[in-house]
C-alpha cells in the first residue's frame, strides 16, 4: 500500500467499507497507523466516508468534481499535520482536519433555484519568516522548499478560499461563475498589498506572495430566474479579527452586476429619502441601544447613511433590500454594533425602477 493507499480506499472502495473493516494489522503509513490508534479518529473516519458516499449519491452530476476534491485535500492533510506536529499530536490534528471536512462535504453541493452549485476551494500557505518592524506584522520572502517549511519555527502566512460554481454549460451561468470569481479575485485584491494573490486561485501550487493569514469565502444567498444574491466575505488577523465584505447581486439574463439605477428610478429622490430614513433607524439605535452619546449617534448614523446607498451593500432578497454594514466602510467599533436594516419592497415602491423584478 501506498502513503495515502487507505484514504484513498475511501474514494474508490464499494459503499459498505468502515474503518472498522481496515485491516489494522497491515498499517504502515502514518495515517492508517493514526486511525488505527485513535478511537476518536477512527469515529471520526467513518463520518467523513459516510458524508463523501452521502454527496456522490446526492448530487450525481457533480461525481467527478467532489472525487478530485477529496483527492486534493487528501494529499494536503498528512503535511500540514506533520508541520504542527510540535504544538499538537499528529491524530489529534487529522482527527480536527477530519471533523472540518465532514462538514465542509455536507454542502460542498447545494443545489438552489433548481441549478446545482459545486464549491470549489484553494488553500496555500508558507513561513512568515520576517518581521516588519515599521508594522509590527509578519512578511515572507520567497517560498521556502518543503523541508524549511516543515521545520520552521514560524507559524505559516496562508490564503484560503472557498466559492461556489454553477455545474451548468448554460452561456448565463459560465458568465456568472467568471463574473463572480473575478469579483471575489478584486476584492482580495483591494484589501492586500500584493494583488499576486489572486493569481493563484483555482490551482494548487508552491506560492509567493506577501500575506497575512486571510480567507476569502462566498456565501450564496438567493438564486431566481432574473438575480442571484452573493455575499463576498474577507476574513484575517492583524491586532484582531476583522471582516470585511461586499454584496454580489447579479442581473442573469442581462449578464451584469446590479447597479443604483438598475433598481431605482432615476431623479425619484431615493437616496435622499434613503439617507434620511436609515440615518434616522442607526440613530434611534445607537442612543436606546448602544447608549451613545448623541453627537457620537449622530455621526455614525451619517456614515451609516453614506453606505447605504452604495450597491455593493446591498443583499436584495424577496423581503425587500437588506444593508450590509462592513469593517471597511466604517470604523471598526461601528460596524460590529450595527444592527440588522431592511427597507422593505412596500416602503420602495414609489421610488423603483419599473423593469425590476421583483425576486419571489
Amino acid at each position: 500500500m501506498n502513503r495515502f493507499s487507505f484514504a484513498f480506499l475511501l474514494l474508490l472502495a464499494p459503499a459498505n467499507l468502515h474503518a472498522a473493516s481496515f485491516d489494522c494489522s497491515k498499517a504502515h503509513t502514518p495515517v492508517e497507523k493514526a486511525i488505527c490508534s485513535s478511537p476518536e479518529l477512527s469515529a471520526s473516519n467513518d463520518k467523513l466516508a459516510q458524508a463523501y458516499r452521502a454527496a456522490l449519491v446526492n448530487f450525481p452530476e457533480a461525481v467527478s468534481l467532489v472525487r478530485q476534491s477529496e483527492r486534493n485535500w487528501l494529499l494536503a492533510v498528512e503535511q500540514d499535520c506533520r508541520r504542527q506536529e510540535n504544538k499538537i499530536p499528529f491524530a489529534e490534528c487529522l482527527t480536527l482536519f477530519w471533523r472540518d471536512r465532514t462538514e465542509f462535504l455536507g454542502h460542498i453541493v447545494v443545489r438552489m433555484g433548481g441549478v446545482p452549485f459545486f464549491f470549489q476551494e484553494i488553500s496555500l500557505s508558507k513561513p512568515c519568516d520576517e518581521e516588519d518592524l515599521s508594522t509590527g506584522l509578519a512578511k515572507t520572502g520567497p517560498q521556502s522548499n518543503k523541508t524549511e517549511s516543515l521545520d520552521s519555527d514560524d507559524g505559516p502566512c496562508s490564503f484560503a478560499a472557498t466559492w461556489p460554481e454553477a455545474i451548468s454549460n448554460a452561456p448565463q451561468w459560465k458568465a456568472w461563475n467568471k463574473a463572480l470569481l473575478d469579483e471575489a479575485r478584486r476584492f482580495q485584491a483591494s484589501q492586500d498589498h500584493d494583488d499576486r494573490i489572486p493569481d493563484h486561485w483555482v490551482h494548487f501550487a508552491d506560492a509567493t506572495w506577501n500575506s497575512d493569514d486571510s480567507e476569502v469565502s462566498v456565501e450564496l444567498n438567493m438564486v431566481s430566474p432574473t438575480l442571484v444574491v452573493a455575499t463576498i466575505r474577507r476574513s484575517y488577523t492583524y491586532a484582531h479579527p476583522a471582516h470585511h465584505e461586499r454584496e454580489f447581486n447579479w442581473l442573469l439574463k442581462q449578464g451584469r452586476e446590479l447597479k443604483q439605477d438598475n433598481l431605482f428610478q432615476l431623479n425619484s429622490g431615493w437616496e435622499a429619502w434613503m439617507k434620511k430614513r436609515v440615518s434616522q433607524i442607526i440613530k434611534d439605535y445607537e442612543t436606546t441601544e448602544v447608549k451613545a452619546d448623541p453627537a457620537d449617534a449622530e455621526e455614525t448614523a451619517a456614515l451609516a447613511a453614506g453606505v447605504a446607498v452604495e450597491s455593493r451593500n446591498w443583499q436584495v432578497d424577496p423581503k425587500g433590500l437588506s444593508l450590509i454594514f462592513s469593517e471597511d466602510e466604517l470604523p471598526y467599533t461601528d460596524a460590529v454594533t450595527m444592527p440588522e436594516v431592511t427597507l422593505p419592497w412596500s416602503d420602495l415602491k414609489p421610488y423603483l425602477n419599473p423593469a425590476f423584478e421583483i425576486p419571489r
